[in-house]
């Protein structure tokens, strides 16, 4: 259905439909990119994530 992609909003994922004709869509949090670092708080973002850095650019 949708291939594996990292979003700038932070996740990576895919979906796919499986047989019963539901849709999956695992999803694993990861740093956010561009003008969604300043979205994020520290308390909230994803434990490998050091925002400070990534909003230093």
């Amino acid at each position: 259905m949708l291939p594996l992609e990292d979003h700038d909003w932070g996740d990576r994922g895919f979906s796919l439909l499986d047989p019963s004709g539901a849709l999956l869509s695992p999803l694993v949090p990861i740093a956010p990119r561009g003008d969604f670092v300043n979205a994020y708080v520290a308390s909230a973002a994803p434990a490998s994530t050091e925002l400070s850095a990534l909003r230093a650019g």
